[in-house]
């Protein structure tokens, strides 16, 4: 639990951070964790949260 805080943490950061830049193309973010097998539950939460991070930070102020 405390990696997933500290992932989306640094997301913000990273995100709330850029405001500065004027950038043309759109950022692109990697997830990498198990989407199948036996981990594949704490997969797709962690996908989840990435997900309604980008949407709330982010897209829902019309960019970064």
């Amino acid at each position: 639990m405390q990696c997933k805080k500290s992932l989306l943490f640094i997301v913000a950061s990273l995100v709330l951070g850029a405001t500065e830049l004027q950038a043309q193309e759109p950022i692109r973010l990697a997830f990498i964790d198990p989407l199948s097998g036996s981990f594949s539950s704490s997969g797709y939460n962690g996908l989840r949260q990435f997900q309604f991070a980008v949407e709330e930070l982010v897209n829902s102020r019309g960019g970064y």
